[in-house]
């Protein structure tokens, strides 16, 4: 339940995650790097059995006038290829001050199963009062595919039939300080997150640093 907070202007970050897996081999997120490439880097940036520490991020963004999460992680679960582990975002979100009910927008960098993960639960919007912010060009790659991945179906498609579903673009204004920033790669419509407030600013990257 560690959180990490940083201030841009009056606007507050806070760090958080819905579960940290096992640490796998740094093969896994960068398969083009060489294993003895990592060696000047061990101490600070691997496990002391040399492997990749993970964790299923989630970002608390607020200010005075709002109340936004970037990604919502893996899921409820139970997760199988994560030995049965379930998800904690809201307990992690309750441990910062954050109930569902408080959320007013859901932005999500991208469709991927570790970052829609809790858009749905049972059926309704995991965060009732929130819109939910999907790139539009990620929408048009992932959606009309005929046997998209099981995600897709379960915690994508249902924003719209919900009526909480907002296609946004690359440099878009979600929230005052806050703004979509394009960065295709990972999928096709990837975007950071960047964030702007009394001359300080930051981005959220999503999935950009492991994709060349």
């Amino acid at each position: 339940k560690m959180a990490l907070t940083t201030k841009i202007g009056h606007i507050e970050i806070v760090a958080i995650c819905d579960f940290i897996p096992p640490p796998a081999s740094p093969t896994e997120p960068f398969p083009d790097v060489p294993i003895e490439a990592w060696e000047p880097y061990k101490e600070s940036s691997l496990t002391t059995d040399g492997l990749y520490p993970r964790n299923y991020g989630v970002f608390v963004v607020r200010s005075d006038d709002f109340v936004a999460i970037v990604d919502t992680g893996l899921g409820p679960g139970p997760h199988a290829a994560q030995d049965g582990v379930e998800g904690k975002l809201l307990d992690n979100l309750a441990a910062v001050g954050v109930h569902p009910s408080d959320v007013d927008g859901v932005i999500n960098t991208h469709i991927h199963p570790d970052h829609v993960g809790w858009n749905i639960l049972n059926g309704e919007p995991t965060f009732p009062r929130a819109r939910y912010s999907v790139s539009r060009l990620d929408w048009e790659h992932w959606t009309p595919q005929e046997d998209p991945p099981s995600y897709v179906p379960e915690q994508v498609i249902p924003l719209r039939e919900l009526q909480v579903l907002d296609l946004v673009e690359n440099d878009q204004e979600l929230f005052r300080g806050v703004r979509t920033l394009g960065t295709p790669g990972h999928t096709p419509g990837h975007q950071s997150i960047l964030i702007e407030s009394d001359g300080e600013a930051a981005v959220i990257t999503g999935d950009v640093l492991h994709t060349p």
